[in-house]
């Protein structure tokens, strides 16, 4: 989750206002932050003051100086503790340059942690290389918002990278395109618009939205010329090998996809892919007003045939630990050997040692990147192509026969 999710999260858990700091610690510790940065606290309460000084479509409020609280439980907003949690100045004559008050992106600190592992170079220089790509950038001639958009995420790392960082960079760009937005909420409504457009082209989408969010989509095709177009049917398209980098941006492509589904299609989905993992006589068991079905079937490893019992969470949260508990109460009521839950959302670290205690009979658990990567090594939602590859064979010149 980004750090304004997080916050709603653990906000409505609590039921109550909490300080920003008791925020951050209670995401860091059931681990929802999909990136944390080097100063987590101050990232938190950036991120929430900017959320509570929004006009329109505002979901949080300053109650007290660094606490924040949920709009929907009726809470006002206090002027004087919005005032009081704002951050103090540093005490110079010369202010931060916007680059220091950016935590580096995930690709940044990958490409840090990996200088790190092999030596080649000093961490801080990789820092100071990929901060370099951030450089004030000039417009190109022609240039479409949404190309001017794609350009700064891809100088970001390609993703995901949080539109707020878009926004912050905006003073270092020149010449941007007539109607750029520069507020967060344009910029979303500028990616969906852009990937409506290529829809109605049938064309793929060019970014990949998850919340305030985006990633650049794979490389897309080029686009016939118009003279091409009108020449009569084009050929199909020249076969291609499924990279690894390609499959994970599939499996990107495809869990978004899966979160935009009702909750009866991606039963079916679910159900397929279990049954593509040899799960044979699956029937459902019970359906819980949740929105949890819990399946039977039977599993054969080896010779052997073990009765199984899987839980689809549709709702898509997160998994929690009462959650392994009650699939291992089903296994002991319908006699099943192996447990399997599957979600959209997340397992936090508590929920993977509930489910790996060995002591009890196993589950194993599918979260949202799990389910998306099964979902292509079954080729449930993806096409593949193979190309034709020739090889020189001197010793079949002995014999001029065609060879199949």
């Amino acid at each position: 989750m980004t750090f304004y999710e997080a916050a709603l999260d653990v906000l409505g858990r609590e039921g109550k206002p909490l300080h920003y700091e008791e925020i951050t610690r209670r995401a860091l510790e059931e681990g929802l932050l999909s990136h944390v940065g080097r100063v987590p606290c101050d990232i938190m309460r950036a991120r929430l003051l900017a959320m509570a000084r929004r006009d329109d479509g505002k979901t949080l409020a300053v109650v007290e100086p660094g606490v924040f609280g949920l709009v929907q439980w009726g809470l006002v907003q206090a002027r004087e503790a919005l005032e009081a949690t704002e951050p103090e100045l540093p005490d110079s004559k010369y202010s931060l340059r916007p680059n220091e008050r950016t935590p580096m992106t995930l690709a940044e600190r990958r490409a840090v942690r990996e200088a790190e592992r092999t030596g080649r170079f000093q961490a801080e220089d990789k820092e100071a290389r990929a901060r370099g790509k951030r450089r004030r950038r000039r417009g190109r001639k022609g240039e479409s918002p949404a190309d001017a958009l794609a350009a700064m995420v891809h100088e970001l790392g390609d993703g995901p990278v949080d539109l707020q960082y878009v926004v912050d960079a905006l003073d270092r760009q020149v010449a941007l395109p007539e109607g750029f937005p520069s507020k967060l909420e344009g910029l979303c409504e500028l990616a969906r618009q852009e990937n409506e457009r290529l829809a109605r082209l049938g064309e793929p989408p060019r970014f990949l939205l998850e919340g305030d969010r985006v990633t650049l989509a794979p490389e897309r095709p080029a686009r016939q010329r118009p003279a091409a177009a009108a020449a009569g049917p084009q050929k199909e398209p020249a076969p291609f090998v499924l990279r690894r980098d390609a499959q994970q941006a599939v499996s990107k492509t495809i869990l978004a996809a899966l979160k935009e589904m009702s909750h009866e299609k991606l039963e079916q989905i679910l159900l397929a892919l279990a049954r593509s993992h040899s799960l044979t006589d699956a029937k459902v068991a019970k359906r819980s007003a949740k929105g949890s079905p819990l399946f039977t079937g039977m599993v054969r490893f080896g010779v052997s045939q073990l009765r199984c019992a899987v839980r689809m969470l549709l709702s898509g949260r997160d998994v929690r630990e009462d959650d392994v508990d009650e699939l291992r109460a089903d296994l002991q009521n319908y006699s099943a050997a192996v447990g399997v839950l599957l979600s959209l959302g997340r397992i936090p670290r508590s929920v993977r040692s509930r489910a790996e205690d060995m002591s009890q009979k196993p589950v194993l658990l599918f979260d949202g990147e799990a389910l998306a990567d099964a979902c292509v090594g079954s080729r449930i939602g993806v096409r593949t192509r193979f190309e034709e590859v020739f090889q020189f064979a001197p010793e079949l010149l002995e014999t001029p026969e065609p060879n199949e």
